[in-house]
């Protein structure tokens, strides 16, 4: 046992005295020309001479051999001379790597970097441990900086080489981000039918909106990530919290330390973030976990929000540490509560002020709840139509324009947005991309702009997408657009049977049919549709003014009570009301300072 020890030391004493020592510098500056200069450069075993991350592996491979093979007190007395100075360099190469945590435990760590940092396009896909390396930073004029230079004693080794730039650009991508979030979970997968794991993936979403914020999810070891939902470049999800036996109020102490080491590392790595945990402060299960955090409580430059995805007890539970430590809520940190009423209950459950307990609901966001397609969730994003209060998509070939009544339908729409009705129309036009066409569509739109519709609530599919001009948007991205909208105004003056009818009726749309047009007039239930007389090809003379269709519908709607609350919940729940809410929220949590008690 003596001789191994003295050969591991040895072994570390001699490789750090050839790469670190300035007497073997000159030595290694001139073989390294002569060393790139060779066929044999790229080769295995000549690449780890010059590589200090490689050849730790061969010179305890030489050493060993000189002491089993060679020996005699020459030989003994070198490993004993570099046995001796191995605690020394150890001890400097621990300090180095315990600096960066010394230096945040006595002193606030520097604010984020400025407004001006460098844009960040993460992947979108992150692997297993150690991946924070695979992010790129862009620099202003959008090519990637080179990669940093490499001094003759770091080596030669492409593979080690790789790593260290690879490290060192992560690291800026990082820091280059205004603020981080870290989003602390105990997944072990993001199977949709779990509903935290459901809340979790939306404030993802919700705070990425924020293109100046980096977001971590923490996951447990071993998570599929290949099974993970797509989330926006700025999301990673890191796989990093280790997996351990879960126990009501009981404490195990080893594991917790080892839980709070392997958050302090990343931590440290970011420099600085907003923590938000999901019920690791709130559940008994997670005593341990919570034990890890209790011990980073206090880490500088960092915030905490711990989220209670469940209402307080009415009792406050008493007993040992594992209790008091998730029924007490550590000095600076805050508590995220879903709801205004639990507010004051869950002061007092966590014995705190109320000021310390912020408010942030779920969000139950259309899009993803609906898994809408791409086209159909860029409309409805980018026109706001799940934020409005009155919708319609209207599905027109562009060529039929005028007998379809999309003229008129524009000038009730007017008179809506004149009353004060937020409102948002969708045509999804096909057969748009003859000339004609396009200028039937330009005056349109000019007739919108006088109706006093705004021309940011008029959307038309051929323009947006012009690739799809001709043959127009699918039938599932009709689909989900219907399922935003409560209207259906049809005045159309010839219809044999309609399937848009149909397909707006299905979708719950309250339905405004021609009373000049028996088969659309009697195609649902008279009593449960509004008729107004358009005019036909049978009776072109009839002819509702405008001003009062849209009286009626407005009356109509607000009238609705399903209708009113599907319109509020739609708001109330999306990324863009709650997203608001969340950030709100972030900004109010401050760093923990370095005189923290």
């Amino acid at each position: 046992m003596r001789d191994l020890v003295l050969l591991i030391l040895a072994a570390i004493g001699a490789h750090r005295i050839w790469n670190f020592e300035a007497v073997f510098h000159g030595l290694k500056n001139w073989l390294l020309p002569k060393l790139q200069a060779t066929p044999w450069r790229r080769r295995w075993l000549l690449n780890p001479i010059l590589c200090h991350t490689c050849n730790i592996w061969w010179i305890g491979a030489l050493v060993v051999s000189l002491h089993l093979f060679i020996g005699g007190p020459y030989v003994e007395t070198f490993i004993a001379a570099t046995a001796a100075y191995a605690p020394v360099r150890l001890a400097l190469w621990i300090y180095q790597f315990a600096e960066p945590y010394l230096a945040k435990r006595f002193t606030i760590a520097p604010p984020a970097p400025p407004t001006h940092a460098p844009v960040v396009r993460p992947p979108s896909n992150l692997g297993a441990i150690p991946t924070p390396l695979r992010n790129t930073v862009i620099s202003d004029s959008g090519t990637p900086p080179p990669p940093p230079a490499l001094t003759a004693e770091e080596g030669s080794c492409p593979t080690c080489d790789e790593k260290r730039a690879a490290l060192v650009v992560r690291q800026g991508a990082i820091l280059s981000y205004k603020r981080r979030i870290v989003l602390m979970t105990s997944l072990a997968n993001f199977n949709p039918s779990y509903s935290l794991s459901t809340a979790i993936t939306d404030q993802a979403r919700m705070l990425a909106r924020d293109t100046g914020l980096l977001v971590q999810i923490w996951v447990h070891e071993g998570t599929d990530l290949t099974a993970a939902p797509r989330f926006p470049a700025n999301v990673e999800i890191l796989p990093i919290v280790p997996a351990v036996l879960w126990r009501d109020d009981t404490i195990d102490q080893a594991v917790a330390d080892r839980l709070a080491s392997v958050f302090r590392q990343y931590l440290i790595r970011l420099g600085n973030a907003t923590i938000i945990t999901h019920d690791l402060l709130f559940q008994a299960s997670y005593a341990t976990l919570t034990a890890a955090i209790w011990q980073l409580a206090a880490l500088p430059a960092f915030g905490w929000l711990h989220c209670c995805h469940s209402a307080a007890s009415t009792v406050r539970p008493t007993g040992g540490d594992a209790v008091r430590n998730r029924t007490t809520l550590p000095h600076g940190h805050r508590l995220l509560c879903l709801n205004d009423a639990d507010r004051p209950y869950l002061a007092a459950y966590y014995d705190t002020s109320p000021a310390n307990v912020l408010v942030c609901p779920n969000a139950r966001d259309v899009i993803t709840f609906g898994h809408f397609d791409r086209n159909a969730a860029s409309i409805v994003r980018g026109f706001g139509l799940h934020l409005a209060d009155v919708v319609q998509t209207y599905p027109v070939s562009a060529t039929r324009l005028e007998p379809k009544g999309v003229e008129k339908i524009v000038d009730v729409f007017g008179q809506l947005s004149k009353m004060g009705m937020n409102c948002r129309l969708v045509l999804a036009t096909a057969h748009a991309n003859g000339d004609r066409e396009k200028t039937a569509l330009v005056n349109l739109r000019n007739r919108a702009i006088a109706a006093g519709l705004p021309t940011n609530h008029l959307a038309i599919t051929s323009e947006i997408f012009p690739e799809l001009a001709g043959e127009g948007v699918s039938q599932a991205t009709i689909k989900d657009l219907q399922s935003v909208s409560n209207l259906f105004l049809f005045p159309t003056i010839s219809e044999a049977c309609s399937l848009v009818l149909a397909e707006a009726a299905i979708a719950g749309c309250m339905l405004v049919t021609n009373a000049s047009l028996h088969t659309t007039a009697t195609a649902i239930c008279p009593e449960q549709v509004l008729s107004f007389k358009f005019g036909s090809h049978r009776s072109p003379e009839d002819q509702a003014p405008a001003s009062r269709v849209a009286e009626k519908i407005r009356d109509a709607l607000l009238a609705n009570p399903i209708n009113c609350s599907r319109r509020a919940a739609l708001r109330q729940f999306s990324y863009e009301q709650v997203g608001r809410t969340l950030r709100d929220v972030v900004e109010q949590v401050p760093y923990v300072s370095a005189n923290a008690p």
